[in-house]
C-alpha cells in the first residue's frame, strides 16, 4: 500500500509565500487523512549527504564520506569543514602572495566573495585552493602548480580552467598584449553563438549551454561595469606595478581575462561562475598596485581611498539592493548573517 503522505521541499528559511500557503491548505482540504511533511534541513539529517548534491568529483564525494564517517549524516558538521577548508587555503593563499594581508581580506569580503562561500561551497574551496597555487605559479613551478589545480578541479571541475594560465601567464604583459585582449574580448563576443556549439560538447559546457539565462540582467551589466572600472584603474598603473615585481605582469593577465570572460557574462550570466576564479586575483593585484606607487603621500592617499571606495560600494550594495539588511544563509538553512547598516 502507498504511504498517504506529501512531501514538500522549502529550504532557506524565508516565510511561505500565500500562494503557495493556499496550495498547501488546498492539500490538506482535498486530501484530509494524508500527512504533510516538509523536507526542510532537519529531515534532510537523517538522509545521504552526497544524494542532495548530484556531483561526482572525487575529492568532495571523498570528503561527504568522511564527514559522514566520523561525524554522521549532518549538513551543519559537512558545511563547518567545508568551510573551514575554505579558510585555510584562503589565508595561506593570502599569506604567501599578498604584499598587504589586511587589504587583501577587506577586499575579499567586500567583493562579497565571502558571502559566496556559505552558498557555493564546492566552487569557493576550489578557488581558494587556486589562489594558494599562484604561489608555484610566481615561482615558475609548473608541476606544483599543476598539482594543485588538479586538487582544485577534484573539488569543482571548472578549475580545470586554470592549468593554460600558467602558460598564457608566462608572456610579457604589454601595451600590445592589452589590445590583443581587447580584441579577442571584442571577437568572442560577437561570435558568442559559435562558443557555444563548441561548449555543448565539453561536459562542463553542457552545464553553460543548458542554463536557462537572459542575457542583459541588470545584475550582469553592473558587475561588468564595477569590474571594468577596477580594471581600468590598475591598467593605469600597470607600468610601475610590473616594474616593482615582473611577476605583477602574471596578475595582470589573470585580471585582462577576468574581463574577457566577465564580457561573455552579458550573454550567459552563468559563466560568471567562471569568471569569479580571476576576479579573485584582484585581492592581490590591488595591493601590488598601492605597494608600487611613487611617493609616500600618493601611496598613502590612494590606499586610503581604496578602503574607503571598496567599503562605499559595499554599503550601496547592502543598503540599495537588499533594503539595509543582508541575510545570506546557505542553501540549507544554516551559517545564517545578518549584516545590518
Amino acid at each position: 500500500m502507498i504511504p498517504k503522505k506529501i512531501h514538500y521541499c522549502w529550504f532557506g528559511g524565508k516565510p511561505i509565500p500565500e500562494k503557495d500557503q493556499k496550495c498547501i491548505a488546498s492539500w490538506k482540504k482535498y486530501c484530509p487523512d494524508y500527512e504533510i511533511i516538509n523536507m526542510d534541513i532537519y529531515h534532510l539529517k537523517g538522509t545521504e549527504i552526497l544524494h542532495y548534491f548530484y556531483i561526482k568529483e572525487p575529492l568532495f564525494v571523498a570528503l561527504a564520506k568522511i564527514v559522514q564517517a566520523f561525524l554522521g549524516k549532518n549538513y551543519l558538521a559537512f558545511h563547518f569543514v567545508i568551510g573551514m577548508l575554505t579558510m585555510y587555503f584562503l589565508l595561506l593563499a593570502i599569506w604567501k602572495n599578498s604584499k598587504n594581508i589586511f587589504m587583501s581580506i577587506y577586499l575579499y569580503i567586500s567583493f562579497c566573495l565571502f558571502y559566496v562561500c556559505m552558498n557555493q561551497v564546492r566552487q569557493m574551496l576550489a578557488i581558494s585552493i587556486v589562489l594558494y597555487s599562484f604561489y608555484f605559479m610566481k615561482r615558475n613551478d609548473f608541476k606544483r602548480y599543476c598539482i594543485w589545480i588538479l586538487i582544485a578541479a577534484m573539488f569543482h571541475n571548472s578549475a580545470i580552467i586554470m592549468l593554460p594560465c600558467y602558460f598564457i601567464c608566462k608572456i610579457k604583459f604589454t601595451d600590445k598584449v592589452l589590445r590583443n585582449y581587447i580584441i579577442v574580448t571584442i571577437s568572442l563576443y560577437i561570435g558568442y553563438g559559435i562558443i557555444l556549439q563548441i561548449l555543448s560538447n565539453l561536459p562542463y559546457g553542457t552545464y553553460i549551454t543548458g542554463y536557462d539565462h537572459k542575457s542583459f540582467e541588470l545584475s550582469s551589466i553592473l558587475n561588468w561595469i564595477y569590474r571594468l572600472l577596477i580594471f581600468i584603474v590598475v591598467i593605469f598603473f600597470r607600468k610601475t606595478t610590473i616594474e616593482g615585481d615582473v611577476n605583477n605582469g602574471k596578475l595582470y593577465h589573470l585580471a585582462a581575462i577576468c574581463m574577457v570572460i566577465q564580457t561573455l557574462v552579458l550573454q550567459n550570466n552563468v559563466i560568471a561562475r567562471v569568471s569569479t576564479y580571476f576576479y579573485a586575483f584582484f585581492i592581490f593585484l590591488i595591493p601590488e598596485v598601492m605597494k608600487n606607487l611613487k611617493g609616500s603621500r600618493r601611496k598613502f592617499v590612494m590606499t586610503m581611498g581604496t578602503y574607503l571606495v571598496f567599503m562605499l560600494v559595499h554599503y550601496l550594495y547592502v543598503k540599495l539592493y537588499y533594503q539595509g539588511t543582508l541575510t545570506y544563509q546557505s542553501i540549507f538553512d544554516v551559517n545564517r548573517i545578518s549584516w545590518y547598516w
